[in-house]
């Protein structure tokens, strides 16, 4: 027996390779999620004449986020903090995650440093 075919066969093996291959369709459905979402966002923030390039990027200080939840529903949120500075970003964030909690959105374990650090699972 070839000792490739020897190897391939242990369960050490086998195991590994059924991991690789769950983190790989893992990756790609995360990928699928993130284009969707994107083309999401992208279509109602054509309506004030905003895109956004990368959803975990682009939404980092809250100023995109704050537009898009205008567009949404209708209603004026508090104005975005000016600055880029990291606190300047989470005061954004949580305006609004602010504006979703009183919209009665309830976001489990979610908070503004979420979505500032770029988490893909909690901005998805």
């Amino acid at each position: 027996m070839d000792p490739l075919d020897q190897l391939s066969n242990t369960p050490q093996f086998q195991e590994r390779f059924i991991k690789s291959k769950i983190k790989q369709l893992s990756d790609e459905r995360e990928l699928v999620q993130k284009k969707t979402f994107q083309k999401w966002v992208n279509s109602h923030l054509i309506r004030v004449n905003h895109k956004i390039q990368d959803l975990y990027v682009d939404l980092r200080d809250g100023k995109i986020l704050i537009k898009l939840l205008e567009v949404l529903s209708g209603e004026r949120l508090p104005r975005p903090t000016k600055g880029k500075m990291r606190i300047h970003c989470l005061e954004n964030v949580d305006k609004a995650l602010t504006f979703l909690h009183e919209q009665r959105v309830h976001l489990e374990n979610m908070g503004a440093h979420d979505i500032v650090d770029g988490s893909s699972r909690l901005t998805l």
